[in-house]
């Protein structure tokens, strides 16, 4: 497991990449779930993720004959994923009380009381928690799955042997 998900080196498998992603789903989730249900501070364990998924789709990506360097196209489609779910979903979740909280957070904020602005931050993190969650996993599956789909290339190439 410790190469499948810290090493940047080689190629690999569409079966080996679906084990990996369902293993860096979970722990985004649960660092997102953390970060709300514990502290704020448990979000900062999600800047340790960065590096598993950048050798997880790098390595998926030169199974496919491509450069690594396509991740920041990944990391690009996945924000975009989430700002659409955003978009659609928002409303859905869209109460009086989460109003309400954005508003105290901007009055906070413009009141220069960081400690409200952060108090109030957290509370509306709370709130929003449902939708995080279902946008965290709906980025790593939609883009997941077209990464995923990708054919691999049948022969050796630069990145090494046909697994």
């Amino acid at each position: 497991m410790r190469s499948l998900l810290f090493s940047p080196a080689g190629r690999l498998p569409r079966h080996r990449f679906w084990q990996a992603l369902v293993v860096l789903t979970v722990a985004s989730t649960l660092v997102v779930a953390g970060q709300v249900l514990l502290t704020s501070g448990f979000g900062l364990l999600g800047y340790a993720l960065v590096y598993p998924y950048i050798c997880v789709y790098g390595k998926r990506l030169h199974d496919t004959g491509r450069s690594a360097w396509w991740v920041v196209g990944v990391l690009f489609a996945t924000l975009t994923v989430q700002f659409v779910v955003t978009l659609f979903l928002e409303p859905v979740f869209r109460s009086d009380e989460i109003d309400a909280v954005r508003n105290l957070v901007s009055e906070r904020f413009q009141a220069g009381d960081l400690a409200g602005f952060m108090q109030q931050g957290e509370r509306l993190n709370a709130l929003l928690l449902p939708l995080n969650l279902i946008n965290t996993i709906l980025g790593n599956l939609v883009v997941g799955f077209f990464v995923g789909r990708l054919a691999a290339d049948p022969y050796d190439n630069n990145y090494g042997p046909k697994p």
